[in-house]
């Protein structure tokens, strides 16, 4: 698995063994201790602890002189006097990420290999270089937040990369990034001032750094992803990750032209058959426009025809008018004649008219006034229901205090009654009052209580 950048002048990273890895030592270097006790293994350096391993996989071979020529405007990518390429992680530290405390890598110029056992720590190694560079989760296909990396029983976590500096630069880029447990966040701060992922990952991309293509950075959980990718797919990624940019345009550019060609060959070969098809339509029609021909000569012969109809039309009409004008005239002579003749019976129809009128005037104010005398005579009706609803209201109130009457006269001989016995009663002597015998018979009566209570 190699995390390594892929510039347009570089050649695709490789594998080397252990031995060859051992050889490039001159960035030897161990991890710390932890309270763990997890402990880093780095270049050059073959610890008995099988607590922990890692190097971060970030070399890229040189290309030849024969390569060079080869590829055209491919050029070799310098390297530095240690080796390394722009864009090599020099260094990773990871502060409370999964399994890690604590602990700092420092990988070496040419292929670099992570060995141990599983549960080890060789993926979160792979996962802290993915993640400090900004990249999502989900590119490597484990956990779906980044909160998740944060060791357990703690509450952030923090991964340092330092980056190979490009030649015109005076320092390493150093990328440092605070997980935040609690609501999944990420803080960055590139060369000790804070920036966003997004000016970090425009860094990884200006070095070429391509976590996102397989054919560069293969996760472990992304190895099915890999071996399901199309030939077309995977020469796509192995182009991003070896070809220079040039020759990516110009591959783009090739499938564009190819494209295009496809589609003039298609409208050419649609063009043809459309060309054939009106060839032999206008074969086909020759008969139909010579019928068309012959129709037209007679419709423009029926046009003349036509148009010679409002004349004779016209005359048919004049000679009509005549006899019509004729006609009248000798209508009104009769229409004098015969008014002359009914004159006398025109004025007595008259008279008769205006007696007519006379008369439906006189209806007219008859019927006014009857219809007003039945208003009135509703209005009466209305107001005698009125009356005789208040008269029935009022015998019902009557008939109400009569009943209250009698039941007074009633309750009046009562009392008088009552008046009278308690009279009586006064009339008659007042009894004596003995309190001696009273108080006797009280006591008496207690006593015969308590007894019985006591039984």
């Amino acid at each position: 698995m190699s995390s390594s950048p892929a510039p347009s002048r570089r050649r695709r990273p490789h594998f080397a063994s252990e031995d060859e890895d051992n050889e490039g030592s001159s960035q030897q270097s161990s991890a710390p201790a932890t309270s763990s006790n997890k402990r880093a293994r780095t270049n050059g350096y073959n610890n008995d602890s099988d607590a922990e391993s890692a190097a971060a996989s970030n070399s890229q071979e040189s290309a030849s002189d024969e390569d060079d020529n080869e590829g055209g405007d491919v050029g070799i990518v310098p390297r530095n006097d240690e080796g390394f390429q722009p864009g090599s992680i020099r260094r990773v530290k990871v502060t409370n990420f999964v399994t890690y405390e604590k602990a700092e890598f420092f990988p070496g110029p040419n292929l670099n290999m992570v060995i141990g056992p599983n549960g080890t720590g060789k993926s979160s190694l792979v996962c802290a270089i993915c993640l400090g560079l900004g990249y999502a989760p989900s590119t490597l296909g484990r956990a779906g937040e980044v909160g998740e990396f944060v060791k357990h029983g703690s509450s952030e976590s923090e991964i340092e990369i330092e980056l190979e500096k490009k030649p015109q630069d005076s320092q390493n880029y150093i990328i440092r990034t605070r997980i935040v447990k609690d609501g999944n966040k990420r803080e960055y701060h590139l060369d000790g001032r804070k920036s966003t992922n997004k000016g970090v990952q425009e860094l990884a991309k200006g070095l070429s750094i391509q976590i996102d293509n397989l054919c560069q950075f293969l996760p472990q959980d992304k190895v099915s992803e890999f071996a399901a990718l199309s030939p077309v797919e995977l020469l796509l990624h192995t182009q991003r990750a070896a070809a220079p940019e040039k020759m990516i345009q110009q591959h783009e550019e090739l499938k564009t032209n190819r494209k295009e060609q496809k589609q003039f060959q298609q409208k050419q070969v649609e063009d043809q058959e459309r060309l054939d098809s009106l060839e032999n339509r206008q074969q086909n029609l020759q008969a139909e426009v010579q019928r068309l021909h012959e129709r037209q000569e007679i419709q423009d012969k029926v046009m003349i025809l036509k148009k010679r109809i409002p004349f004779i039309e016209y005359q048919t009409a004049r000679l009509a008018h005549m006899e019509f004008k004729q006609k009248k005239q000798n209508a009104q002579l009769r229409l004098r004649a015969l008014k002359e003749r009914v004159q006398p019976i025109l004025q007595s129809v008259q008279r008769k008219q205006a007696l007519r009128d006379q008369v439906s005037a006189v209806i007219v104010e008859r019927e006014r006034l009857v219809k007003n005398t039945e208003i009135g005579a509703i209005e009466c009706t209305k107001k005698l229901e009125a009356l005789d609803a208040k008269i029935d209201g009022i015998d019902s109130a009557l008939t109400t205090e009569n009943g209250k009457e009698t039941a007074r006269k009633t309750a009046l001989r009562r009392t008088q009654q009552d008046i009278k016995k308690i009279q009586v009663q006064m009339e008659q002597p007042a009894i004596e009052f003995d309190p001696k015998s009273w108080n006797d018979r009280i006591v008496s009566n207690c006593y015969h209580h308590v007894e019985y209570v006591r039984d």
